[in-house]
């Protein structure tokens, strides 16, 4: 599904910005989701299997986006160019606003990012049991075995009929 999503991005000049909030560490068919678009959203609000009540990360797939992204970084200045000798002084480049996490809330989000492994086996641990033990109720989609998903919603598909 991937690749016709991206050729027909190709065919009429379109980007793809994969919105894989839910999805850090989540493969399909052997690549990680946030690697197949042009530009890729994680979300670390307080619903995530990871959090740090808000925040997230924006990965760059696509070297044209590099400068507007490290732009919107520095709060809509070229101060990073500054900083790299590449121009005599910084200044505002457009409207803006700061998205930097806070250093609480980084925190936050650094000691699960740290942990990640453990949180991941545990939730993959955790599928495991509500699909051995209410194996009835679920079914293997093929779009699940053609993924390793990180186990945040699970599909309910009734076998018996009522």
């Amino acid at each position: 599904m991937a690749r016709k999503i991206l050729a027909v991005a190709e065919k009429y000049g379109l980007f793809v910005v994969e919105h894989a909030a839910q999805a850090i560490s989540s493969f399909y068919k052997g690549k990680p989701l946030g690697s197949l678009g042009h530009l890729a959203c994680f979300s670390f609000h307080e619903t995530k299997n990871i959090g740090s009540g808000e925040g997230g990360a924006s990965l760059i797939n696509d070297e044209r986006f590099i400068k507007g992204a490290e732009i919107i970084w520095e709060k809509e200045t070229n101060r990073a160019a500054f900083y790299r000798g590449e121009i005599d002084e910084y200044t505002w480049v457009d409207i803006g606003s700061s998205f930097l996490l806070s250093e609480v809330t980084a925190v936050l989000l650094w000691a699960q990012l740290e942990k990640f492994n453990e949180i991941l086996s545990r939730r993959l641990e955790l599928w495991n049991q509500y699909y051995a033990e209410l194996n009835i109720c679920f079914r293997k989609l093929k779009s699940e075995r053609e993924c390793f998903f990180i186990m945040f919603l699970y599909t309910i598909a009734p076998f018996i009929k009522i």
